[in-house]
């Protein structure tokens, strides 16, 4: 499946599939963290959850509209937003994402 041109739901999509399949204790998300802080939250500084939360849920909604069709899936590109059962290509269990 390709989530090309999808950047933050390419990543949210690693993070869950990482979670939901790996069996590992601790892992860091410093690439969706990269990839989904929105542009007015700088590194070091104390940031509102809500906001970001908020701030997420509409990018992904954003990302997702050229796939929609009046708030209806076009079944013809339905398997374009792949499947979270996938692991994004260049993931596994020995993603340099994992704490040590």
């Amino acid at each position: 499946s390709s989530l090309y041109g999808q950047p933050v739901l390419r990543s949210l999509q690693g993070v869950l599939a990482f979670l939901s399949y790996s069996h590992r204790n601790i892992y860091s998300p410093r690439e969706f963290q990269r990839t989904a802080n929105p542009p007015w939250f700088f590194k070091g500084r104390q940031h509102d959850c809500s906001e970001f939360l908020s701030y997420l849920l509409d990018t992904c909604s954003e990302e997702q509209k050229p796939y929609q069709t009046d708030n209806n899936l076009d079944s013809s590109r339905t398997a374009e937003l792949g499947s979270i059962t996938e692991l994004p290509e260049g993931s596994s269990e020995g993603n340099s994402q994992l704490e040590e």
